[in-house]
């Protein structure tokens, strides 16, 4: 069962970064879908999967709305910056044994994430579909 699942909704009308978007998406049920599997043995790798490739994410995402200037970009670096602390920092619980913390991370992954599109990278969809960006 997926904990996300794409919609129109959702598109930046950025295509690179609507796949990107959506590669998250797949991670992060494949992170929820082996959670309420109960195969615990998954839930570290995928978790790991899920930050890596969210590093790459936001990189090649902030390095594009640089390129364009975007006026809000100082903003929305920080804010990947702040979640992909709490990333690590939720994985390193479950790492250490807080093993009830991977529900948690989840839901606040599946939120953040589909917030974050919504609210803060439509912004900069709007921005570099003016500069022809698509």
């Amino acid at each position: 069962m997926a904990l996300i699942n794409w919609a129109d909704y959702y598109s930046v009308k950025v295509k690179e970064m609507d796949e990107q978007h959506k590669k998250l998406i797949q991670l992060i049920n494949d992170f929820y879908n082996a959670y309420q599997s109960g195969t615990t043995e998954e839930v570290p790798a995928l978790m790991e999967g899920v930050i890596k490739y969210t590093k790459v994410h936001f990189s090649r995402e902030e390095k594009l709305i640089k390129q364009h200037g975007f006026p809000e970009y100082d903003s929305h670096k920080a804010e990947h910056d702040d979640f992909a602390k709490k990333a690590i920092a939720m994985n390193q619980k479950y790492i250490s044994g807080d093993k009830s913390i991977a529900g948690e991370m989840a839901v606040v992954l599946s939120n953040w994430l589909t917030n974050h599109i919504v609210i803060n990278d439509k912004k900069y969809g709007v921005y570099l579909n003016s500069k022809g960006v698509t």
